[in-house]
């Protein structure tokens, strides 16, 4: 019986099917398969593309790369309320040195794409209700954290950039 959930990704079974490469990202067939794209001898490169991100399938089940190569090189599912992070926003690269755990608020930052009402071009920074003030936010496991009422935007940015670093656990 196929595990459910991210508990499939534990199956020891696996590692006889790839065999990942933390240099290159890749996974590689260990066995000749036959799927949906044909024969697939030993050797060969391993996954498909679908929505950015590489998965490989086997028995019906589809398994998302950066979680396999993160359970290959930690032996472990990442912590609970942590997530794996590709560092440079490209979700195909699972090169080892590339993947890192962050909460979901710090992994939101590789969205890039600000709400279509910011004003300030700086995500969790708008102007204050008073003139020539700013005001600061950031969210927390679905609570928002007020940082204050800046006088300068300046001001507001870097708290917002310090408050970054303590929720999220974010590295320079």
């Amino acid at each position: 019986m196929p595990k459910l959930g991210s508990e499939k990704y534990l199956n020891p079974y696996l590692r006889a099917l790839w065999r990942y490469d933390p240099e290159t990202g890749n996974f590689y067939h260990l066995l000749p398969t036959q799927g949906r794209g044909g024969i697939k001898l030993a050797g060969d490169r391993a996954g498909t593309l679908k929505d950015g991100y590489v998965q490989l399938g086997h028995g019906g089940i589809t398994y998302r790369a950066h979680i396999l190569a993160w359970v290959w090189m930690k032996g472990e599912l990442p912590p609970k309320g942590k997530e794996i992070d590709h560092e440079d926003t490209n979700r195909a690269n699972n090169r080892w040195l590339n993947l890192r755990l962050l909460d979901r608020g710090g992994n939101n930052l590789n969205y890039g794409g600000l709400r279509s009402n910011n004003t300030s071009g700086v995500r969790g920074v708008h102007k204050g209700r008073q003139p020539g003030t700013w005001f600061a936010r950031i969210t927390v496991d679905k609570e928002i954290v007020h940082l204050g009422t800046y006088r300068s935007f300046e001001d507001a940015v870097a708290a917002r950039q310090k408050a970054e670093a303590i929720y999220w656990e974010l590295t320079s």
